[in-house]
Order: C-alpha cells, then structure tokens, then sequence
C-alpha cells in the first residue's frame, strides 16, 4: 500500500481514512442526536438560539434566559449563521424545524472536523512529507482535545473556530516550502502574485478565526509569528503586508457586521470589539515591520529577530495596559464570588492534573514541540522554532485549561508532521525500500500517537478503579418530562444552571440563567436562590423580584444538608410555595 507513495496516493488513503472516521462517529451517535441526547449544554443553547432567532433582535439574544427580560451571548454571530442556513436548507428538503437543527448543528461539527483534518495534511504535503502527512492525520484523529469536541453530538463551534486557523497554516507552510532559487523561473508578475495571494488569504483566515472566538487569539500570534520568521529568515520569499492587510480588513468588516451586543462594553474581550481591532492593529504594524527589517543591509537573521522580538514585547504591553481588563484573565470576566461558585467548577476549565488528562491533552504537543525545537536549534531554522514554541505554547494552555485541548491537538499535529517530513522514510515515495532497522524506527514513531492515546485510555481506566465511588446519580432527564411541562402555562423556572438551556429547548418555559458568565446576576441569584439556609429570607426575596413561577429539582431523598437544594430534592416545601407535585422523578413546586 505504501509503494510509491506520492502525493495523490497519500491524499487519496488519507481521505478514505478520513470518510471511515467520520462515517463512524456520524453512525455511532446519530440515535443519541435523532433522540436529542446531547452532552453538552452549550449544544442546547445553541439550538435555542437558532431557533428562536428574530432579525430584530440579532443573533445573540436569548429571549428565554435571564429571567423575564432576557439575556445576551458572547458567541459571534459566524457560527449560528452558518448553522442557521443549514437548517433552511434541510427544512426545504421536508425535514420539520427541529430536526433540521440537530442536523445541520451535528453535521457542521463534522463537516469541520474533515476540513480540518484535510488542511493539516495538505500544510504536511507542501513540506515534501507522503507518510509524515498520514502520522499528521493519525496525530489528529487520535487526539482526546479534538474528538471531545469533534463530535455528531457536539453543536459547538470549538472545532468549527479552527478550520480557518487550519487554512492558515497549510498557507503560511505552503509559502515555507515555495522559499526556493527555482522561484525565480517565473516572470516577476507571477512571482508577485504567487507571493502576495496565499499571505492575503491566510489574514483573511486569520481574522475570521478571531471572529469566531478570541479564544483562537494565542494561535493566531503563533501563526502570525511564523510568517514573520519565515520574511526574517527568506527576505526574498513571501512579504507579510498581504497577512497584515487580510487580518485587518476580515476584523473591520466582522465588527461593523456583528458588534459586541447593547449589554456589552465596546471593549469586550470575549467578542469582536475594539480591544480586537487594536490587537488585530499590533500584528499588522509588527508584520509591516518584518517586511521592513528584511530589505535593511547589513542585518543579520539575529538582530532582525531581535528587533522584531523587542518590538512585540512593545506592542503586547501597550495593548495589554491599555485594553481595559486585558491583565485580569477570562476568570476576571467574573466577580470574585462568582469565581469561586461557579468559574472554579466548570469542567472544561480546569487544569489537566490526572496523568490520564495530561497524557491526552499535553504529551504530544509537548512532545512535537521539544523534537521541533531541538532539531530547530540544530539546523538553524527559525520558523521551526517559532512552530516548535507555539505547540509548546499550547501544551501549557491545555495543562492549564483542557478547554485548550482542541487547539493544542492542531499545533502538536502541525509540529509533529514537520519534524517528521524530514527524515528518510517519512519523505520518501517507497519507504519500504529502506534498511529494516529505520522501518522498524518510523513504525513506532507512526504509532506514537496511537500509543499515547492507548495509555491515557488505560490510565484512565485505572484512575477510575482507584477514585471513591459516589452515590448512585438520580436518572433524571428533562425530555423524559417535557410534555408534562409542556401542559402547564409558561413561566420562569428556577432550575440548576446545566439544565437550564435543555429546559429552554424541550419546553416552552423561561429560565433565570443558563451557565453564561454574562448574564453574571442571574448566575449569583440562582447560587444565592440554592445555597439559601433555613432562613429564606433572601430566596424569597429573589424569588419574588424575578417573576419565579416554579422551581424544578430531581428527586433526591438522600440529598443531605440544610441548604434550600437539598431541602427541595428531599421534598421538603417551604411556607411560600406549594406541595410539590411529582413528574417522573422530578419535584415542580409552584411559587405562591
């Protein structure tokens, strides 16, 4: 299968591999999203969104969430408008509105994850890698960071927001590989044109990325800081103005279209706003600069990195003590209090402590990223470096937050399939050829992922055998009760903070807050409703000033403390609402 292993081989076993992948998860979990069974609540608010979507209020309000007067996302308007054509599309081919969401939600996730897949081998191929190109691809499908959010069930945009960074860098490595004399064969027009369209498009790719999510904004500075190695180091080769123009004209065109929403400071840090075009402004004055300090006599590739290097370290501070709230971190979003309640517990954000989390979200960027970088150090090449260093980069990030898994699979595939591309038998078209003592050196090396994944699997498994059991959680699902809310008037519910987008999905009913840090009062008065003690003073209070109708908690008799959750669960109602009438394992207590 491997004779003769050129690119139009590689790229046609890749996609057979990629198709088997995605046909399997698409088969596997197509009952759980056909009977909407989602994991993650951010899927349901997602549904909500699009589906309860006026043009007069935008793509970002939740009519629903937030009490009686509703509340705003800091999602950008890109995904739910991609999302949102799909579902017209479906319905007009006779499926109902409903599941024509889940559909196009579902198939959007996967429809990205292929493209992603696709461009990472394409940025390998450019670099002359035939086999270092399928490892690239078996790095991507075996990483936990994206098949977490790589999913038929997943209506996120965590894998949609990196396909244009995935785009970026098969651009930006294509313009590594084309740093060749043979260049000059061409007329001065086509080398113009060759050299100035893939940069251009690449900002582009830059900016919309950014659009999507200012999560993607430390990948974006790793990329642009390729670029700017690759002008450093090849003065001839591709020019960074192109970059410097796409990125900015893509910014200014995403916040004239999709503005922070009215509850929003123009500042906001979690969504295209001002603070964006200013950082967006740094990166196109630090690659103009690039372009500069390549065409100055007498410079090494030394002091032009060091003069770029002191002129980053410039720009970052100024943008940093200048955008307000830039030095407090996304939990400085939120108010201490809310930090501790709420911020400190969400899942996705905690650190990778377990070895099993540190083997899947950390060891293979990490591992790329030190290859890379020693073997960058021993041939001199600094965009190797630069790649090296943001996969390393993105190792810290997804140590600190698994949220950063994703990305940090995409940087250590990248990374990893350029380290590889330049050894013998991952470049060559007959590897087979080669002595038995170097196959035997690139199976395991093409098996290394797989082996990684394989032992987060089973440290895993024994994590599990060794953690405490806990108590035996309730079943208790809101789609097994939602025509039985569905028969009562819609109110507000006070209901737990994940169960309030599927709430808003399954019934008619309204809810206080979903788990969105900017609705940041509504989460404090469903802590300070919940936590409230034996005097209900203050519950009450709540209560009553956010037009409360009903309170929904899963039946629970062992639910042990004081506190107003564990009183409702065990069925104990306090004076100011009703006996609870009981549905399928749940209690509803009507506010009086």
């Amino acid at each position: 299968m491997l004779h003769n292993l050129n690119a139009k081989k590689t790229l046609i076993l890749s996609l057979t591999a990629i198709v088997l992948v995605l046909a399997f998860k698409a088969f596997s979990q197509a009952p759980a999203l056909w009977a909407e069974h989602l994991p993650n609540p951010d899927s349901y608010t997602k549904l909500v969104l699009v589906r309860d979507w006026q043009a007069s209020t935008g793509y970002q309000y939740m009519a629903r969430d937030g009490g009686p007067s509703g509340s705003y996302l800091h999602w950008s308007a890109v995904h739910t408008w991609a999302m949102q054509q799909l579902t017209w599309g479906l319905q007009g081919l006779g499926l109902s509105r409903d599941k024509a969401l889940l559909l196009a939600g579902g198939g959007l996730t996967l429809s990205s994850l292929m493209l992603l897949y696709l461009f990472g081998i394409l940025a390998i191929l450019r670099q002359g890698g035939r086999l270092a190109a399928l490892a690239t691809l078996l790095a991507l499908m075996t990483s936990q960071g994206l098949n977490a959010y790589g999913q038929l069930v997943q209506i996120t945009h965590h894998i949609f927001m990196l396909v244009p960074l995935a785009a970026a860098a098969w651009l930006i490595l294509g313009q590594a590989s084309a740093q060749q004399p043979s260049l000059g064969k061409t007329s001065r027009t086509q080398n113009t044109r060759a050299i100035i369209r893939p940069t251009l498009l690449a900002g582009l790719c830059l900016g919309l990325s950014l659009w999507i999510s200012p999560e993607t904004m430390p990948l974006i500075t790793g990329l642009v800081a390729l670029q700017t190695s690759l002008r450093l180091q090849y003065p001839d080769g591709s020019r960074c103005w192109p970059m410097a123009l796409g990125l900015c004209a893509l910014l200014l065109a995403g916040w004239l279209t999709d503005p922070p929403p009215p509850t929003f400071s123009p500042w906001a840090l979690d969504h295209l706003s001002l603070a964006w075009l200013g950082w967006g402004g740094v990166l196109a004055l630090l690659l103009c600069l690039a372009d500069q300090l390549a065409t100055w006599p007498g410079q090494t590739l030394i002091s032009r990195a060091g003069w770029i290097s002191l002129a980053a370290l410039i720009g970052g501070g100024l943008w940093l003590t200048l955008t307000p709230g830039a030095l407090n971190g996304p939990a400085g979003l939120l108010p201490t209090e809310l930090q501790t309640l709420w911020w400190n517990h969400i899942n996705e954000l905690r650190p990778a402590g377990k070895p099993s989390e540190i083997l899947a979200w950390v060891a293979m960027p990490l591992l790329a990223g030190i290859l890379l970088l020693r073997q960058s150090i021993k041939i001199r090449c600094l965009w190797w470096g630069v790649l090296a260093l943001t996969a390393l980069a993105y190792a810290g990030l997804a140590a600190w937050h698994m949220r950063m898994g994703a990305a940090a699979a995409l940087t250590g595939a990248l990374a990893w399939g350029v380290w590889l591309s330049k050894k013998a038998a991952f470049h060559q078209q007959n590897p087979g050829n080669l002595p038995v003592h170097t196959q035997h050196q690139a199976a395991l090396l093409l098996m290394a992922p797989v082996l990684i994944m394989l032992l987060s699997i089973l440290s895993a498994a024994i994590e599990k055998n060794w953690d405490r059991p806990n108590d035996a959680p309730q079943a208790c699902k809101l789609a097994d009760i939602a025509d039985s809310l569905n028969a009562l008037p819609p109110t507000t519910v006070l209901i737990s903070l994940n169960d309030g987008p599927r709430l808003q999905w399954f019934t008619h009913h309204r809810t206080l807050a979903g788990n969105y840090h900017h609705n940041t009062q509504g989460i404090l008065n469903v802590y300070h409703i919940w936590r409230a003690q034996d005097d209900d003073t203050q519950a009450r209070t709540l209560v009553k000033q956010q037009h409360i109708g009903a309170l929904l908690v899963c039946a629970n008799a062992q639910a042990k403390g004081t506190r107003l959750a564990a009183r409702l669960a065990r069925g104990e109602a306090p004076n100011w609402v009703q006996t609870p009438k009981t549905i399928d394992g749940w209690y509803w207590y009507p506010v009086l």
